[in-house]
């Protein structure tokens, strides 16, 4: 086996480990599904008691996604900015966090980290569902 082959073959070990370890375990009782993403037939139930918001949070796209238990997917494009803007409030929290939470710098940039998603997630999901009520 050249070396190309010999890489792939040791790549794909820890991938191969992990897939039967993950087979182990549902093969647990009451662990069937786990580590398995829910279906959507079980997310659309869950949207029997309000909204199910999903975020795809990606470098290669972002979306937001509203589930309502009647009514089919809606879905929000964002901004294409949106991937870098979010990592960039998750970096500003957890600096913040590592100094301190009870901390006044921490308190602001909380406050300023939540004005920020909601102009990211809020205020499009807000929007989407009045129109969505409209119809």
């Amino acid at each position: 086996m050249d070396s190309f082959g010999q890489l792939v073959v040791q790549q794909r070990k820890p991938l191969d480990d992990r897939e039967k370890l993950d087979s182990q375990i549902q093969a647990l009782s009451g662990f069937d599904t786990s580590l398995k993403p829910p279906s959507f037939d079980t997310l659309r139930s869950a949207a029997c008691r309000g909204p199910v918001i999903i975020i795809n949070h990606s470098k290669w796209r972002c979306d937001i996604l509203i589930l309502l238990h009647n009514t089919l997917p809606s879905l929000i494009p964002t901004s294409d900015n949106f991937y870098e803007r979010a990592n960039n409030l998750q970096d500003q929290l957890l600096e913040e966090r590592k100094k301190g939470l009870e901390s006044d710098r921490y308190e602001d940039t909380l406050r300023s980290v939540l004005e920020e998603l909601y102009e990211l997630v809020g205020r499009p999901v807000i929007k989407r569902l009045k129109q969505v009520a409209c119809t």
